[in-house]
């Protein structure tokens, strides 16, 4: 004869094991959902960064060469006067007393340098684009590592429902004799064991607790 109390004890336990693992499912969804809404996030900040570090840049060197200071100015004139300097010189084969007018090397070298860090003390907005895509990339990477968390978490899951369907499968097998408190009792303990024991993380735990207090562990009394 089956044992109704038993029965019901049965049922409650499996539908409030059912709703543990749909609560875990939910967390992990909301896993999934944080994870895409973090990459995209970064992957549009770092569009932003790029693109705003792009019209910087493109912005300076307009204005540098459109509409330079006097500093800036003298310096591309220097520079421009060196290259019609060599291009005359190729050009009308100059003598040897042009060539010994003509500045050394070392004065076209310092009036170059000179150019270069003018134009270089309007870009120093570019120095920092490296940081920070650097640090918006590593923050991408964190969020897709979280894959493995929720492969884990998924993978916990399907194990916990696989391991009912077994002990359930053997309880319903001869059901009129196995169905009495005692066996209903270790199916539930059984099963509830061998969730916690596979939860490696500490959420699932936190949500197996909230579903079965008595499993959680007792904290010791402060003497």
């Amino acid at each position: 004869m089956i044992d109704r109390q038993a029965s019901r004890l049965l049922v409650s336990f499996i539908r409030l094991f059912i709703d543990l693992q749909e609560k875990q499912l939910e967390g992990i969804h909301k896993t999934m959902r944080e994870t895409v809404d973090g990459v995209m996030r970064d992957i549009n900040l770092l569009s932003q960064r790029t693109q705003k570090k792009k019209d910087e840049a493109n912005a300076v060197l307009e204005k540098t060469y459109t509409e330079p200071d006097s500093e800036v100015q003298a310096a591309i004139d220097d520079a421009q006067s060196e290259v019609d300097r060599v291009f005359n010189n190729s050009k009308t084969n100059a003598t040897q007393q042009n060539q010994d007018d003509a500045p050394s090397e070392e004065v076209l070298r310092q009036k170059l340098r000179r150019s270069t860090g003018v134009f270089s003390k309007h870009m120093e907005s570019l120095a920092t684009l490296d940081g920070e895509v650097q640090e918006i990339l590593f923050s991408m990477m964190g969020q897709l590592s979280r894959d493995d968390v929720i492969s884990q978490r998924i993978e916990h899951t399907m194990m916990s429902l696989q391991a009912m369907q077994t002990n359930l499968t053997y309880l319903l097998h001869d059901f009129e004799i196995r169905c009495n408190q005692a066996e209903v009792q270790k199916f539930a303990e059984d099963l509830r064991s061998f969730s916690l024991r596979i939860y490696t993380m500490q959420e699932e735990r936190k949500v197996h607790y909230a579903f079965f207090p008595e499993d959680a562990p007792v904290k010791k009394a402060a003497i």
